[in-house]
């Protein structure tokens, strides 16, 4: 007796491989992205910095800010720099934790590690989903195929 898979089940097939394929792009592009930051300032050096100014911009329904902090280095004050990153719950005058390069002092980066650490535990969520996906789903659905496929055989020769 011969199965075949019929157009149909070919096309959610596809569907559900584009779907687990995309997964593991994003995946890995959390995981490189978090690596690359989290190796960025490996040998910069940790500072404290005040946030003096956040700015609030709203664009339909979403809201962006821009957090300024001060900070010295080597004696010199760096007043006014535009932070990389917001995070929920930041306050005026709130100090914060960032790496700056000692060869450019005015590049610098917000050094909360926990937020590149979730960007890893995210990107290989979605690269284990990405392949658990098709190892679970194809079968079943081929499996139900071939039920009714077999079940339809049996119906026509009684």
């Amino acid at each position: 007796m011969q199965v075949s898979i019929g157009t149909g089940q070919r096309n959610r097939i596809r569907d559900i491989l584009i779907v687990s394929i995309t997964l593991v792009v994003f995946g890995i592009i959390m995981i490189l992205i978090s690596y690359f930051q989290l190796n960025k300032g490996a040998n910069w050096v940790p500072l404290k910095a005040k946030i003096v100014e956040m700015v609030s911009r709203y664009s339909g329904t979403s809201t962006t800010y821009d957090v300024y902090v001060e900070y010295t280095y080597n004696n010199e004050l760096y007043p006014h720099q535009l932070l990389d990153t917001y995070v929920a719950g930041m306050q005026m005058k709130q100090m914060i934790d960032i790496k700056v390069n000692p060869n450019c002092p005015t590049e610098f980066m917000y050094a909360a590690a926990e937020l590149f650490n979730v960007l890893y535990i995210v990107g290989g969520c979605l690269i284990g989903g990405g392949i658990l996906m098709p190892s679970i789903w194809i079968p079943i659905k081929i499996h139900k195929r071939n039920t009714q496929q077999i079940k339809n055989e049996e119906q026509r020769k009684n």
